[in-house]
């Protein structure tokens, strides 16, 4: 009823979005999401808390201390260099938030991993 003076209304597309259509930018190159590795920050504080942790308690409680903190000195190990572990795009070396960006905000590359079908964690 209302594209009763139009034949083609449904189909027919305005000048503004057909230019808007035109003109969007595609990320053309890609790049690979890169892991850079450091002993700073939270990181490294995490770490030396779990080596501080470890000493307390095999002071405190001999061998069984000893035991306890070598898993508590482990697993603060492992967070620590979780979270020391930033990551940037291997095109043009832009740090990245996290490691599920997927287009870099320096260069526009689509962001791929390096093994297909593993996820970045």
């Amino acid at each position: 009823m209302l594209a009763r003076g139009r034949r083609h209304a449904a189909a027919s597309m305005s000048g503004l979005l057909r230019l808007r259509r035109l003109t969007l930018p595609a990320p053309a190159i890609t790049a690979v999401r890169e892991p850079v590795k450091q002993f700073r920050g939270l990181g490294l504080t995490i770490q030396i808390g779990g080596l501080l942790t470890w000493s307390a308690l095999w002071w405190a409680y001999d061998l069984a201390g000893a035991a306890v903190g070598a898993a508590v000195c482990i697993a603060c190990y492992r967070i620590g260099r979780a979270k020391s572990k930033p990551w940037r795009c291997g095109n043009c070396g832009t740090p990245l938030m996290t490691a599920k960006v997927r287009v870099c905000p320096g260069c526009h590359a689509r962001m791929v991993d390096l093994v297909p079908g593993v996820s970045a964690l």
